[in-house]
């Protein structure tokens, strides 16, 4: 591979838009983390509200998790082997290597952070 202008070109662009993505589907999974701590919190309530897996039906209208998670994969198989661009591989690389590397850093602060006993105040 020619490792010119455009090709470094498509590695700033795939990071770019790496943070993009990593940005909408964390602000998503926030979201939905957010709904489903208030359904517990509403339980008491007794204001019964239609959920799927305890999260209102209107949090999977936001496009960030469709954009991300299907659209990516299939602009990806479009570009690479559809139409054949020449640098779409290593802009695709760098995207899906920092969604990668997003991911494995939230289940590593996840894993952590659970066995810490919380204090008290």
């Amino acid at each position: 591979m020619n490792f010119d202008g455009m090709f470094w070109f498509s590695i700033g662009g795939g990071l770019f838009a790496g943070l993009i993505a990593v940005s909408l589907l964390g602000r998503w999974g926030r979201f939905i983390l957010g709904l489903r701590q208030s359904a517990t919190a509403n339980a008491s309530d007794g204001a019964s509200q239609f959920r799927v897996l305890g999260i209102p039906p209107l949090a999977f209208l936001s496009p960030a998790p469709w954009i991300c998670l299907i659209g990516l994969p299939l602009a990806a198989y479009y570009f690479i082997h559809v139409r054949a661009a020449p640098y779409a591989s290593a802009f695709f690389a760098t995207l899906g290597g920092v969604i990668l590397l997003w991911i494995v850093a939230s289940v590593i602060l996840v894993r952590r952070f659970r066995g810490v006993p919380k204090r008290a105040p």
